[in-house]
């Protein structure tokens, strides 16, 4: 997206509400000020997960309304979190890049400006978008747990798709490096908590799979990437998922992709990302937006 006249995308914004933060950067209408202006972003989400539904669900539906979910959430936050952080690690990370790589690697050949069903990126938007935040990822984890944005980032979509992937596998190093370099208490910033080793490698598991999912999809290829990546991912990110027999669908359905049984889908969702063992056992959710009157 670089070009005469054009402005460098800048870093994208993260996954769900954040407070107002001082920056000179573009402000982001009616959230934050936003770290990127490419034009496919989502409101408030870092990553963007743009979904098939945009709109803004009550909070009462965005979990199972169903008495038995009820009563599944409450057993959830009355038990003690999951405080393994170190199951989301640097080698957890390499096999996701692995699966994604060679999943994404054998489309290359194929339109990646093809739209990708229910959102508004095309193929390649949704694979740059990865990168940026691999890359992203790896400078606040190494920069500490205040806010670094001293830079402009962006992943430019029209590169050759080969180079795309070969974009993603890179920054994807990149991070891991950083993570095997990193202290049991290092801390990065994010904007939902300061996350640790375990929260970024999480966090860059998520991106890849769902996103190579997004990226698939609009090339009608079907992506199921190991129960095992899926699950440590989810567990990770979002205690409080309900229990189900296919931990793919429940991330996916973590990340408003997919409906659960009893479960809605989720709008509005945000993960955890800051160590397990700080997790409160509330469900975290974007406010609801202001209703705008017509005149």
């Amino acid at each position: 997206m670089t070009g005469a006249g054009r402005l460098r995308p800048r870093r994208p914004p993260p996954i769900g509400p954040l407070p107002r933060r001082r920056s000179h950067r573009i402000a982001h209408p009616g959230i934050r000020l936003r770290r990127h202006h490419m034009p496919f972003r989502n409101r408030g989400r870092h990553p963007a997960h743009p979904t098939a539904d945009p709109s803004p669900a009550p909070l009462a539906s965005r979990v199972a309304p169903t008495s038995d979910a009820d009563a599944g959430r409450a057993s959830r936050r009355n038990r003690a979190p999951c405080r393994d952080n170190h199951a989301m690690d640097a080698k957890t990370l390499s096999v996701v890049t692995e699966t994604c790589r060679t999943a994404l690697e054998g489309q290359v050949g194929r339109d990646w400006d093809r739209p990708v069903p229910g959102m508004t990126w095309t193929v390649a938007q949704a694979v740059a978008h990865v990168g940026d935040t691999l890359l992203w990822y790896a400078t606040d984890l190494a920069g500490g747990a205040r806010e670094l944005s001293t830079m402009d980032l962006g992943v430019r979509p029209a590169t050759p798709p080969a180079d795309l992937v070969r974009t993603l596998d890179t920054f994807a190093t990149v991070l891991g490096r950083v993570i095997e370099g990193s202290t049991a208490d290092a801390r990065g910033f994010h904007p939902f908590g300061a996350a640790d080793a375990s929260g970024f490698a999480a966090m860059a598991c998520d991106e890849m799979l769902v996103h190579t999912y997004d990226a698939l999809r609009g090339l009608e290829v079907e992506f199921t990437p190991a129960g095992d990546l899926a699950r440590a991912t989810a567990a990770r990110l979002f205690p409080w998922a309900p229990a189900h027999p296919d931990p793919w669908e429940t991330l996916l359905w973590a990340n408003g992709r997919r409906d659960l049984p009893g479960c809605a889908r989720q709008t509005g969702w945000r993960w955890h990302c800051a160590p397990l063992d700080e997790w409160d056992g509330t469900i975290p959710h974007d406010p609801p937006r202001p209703e705008t009157r017509s005149a």
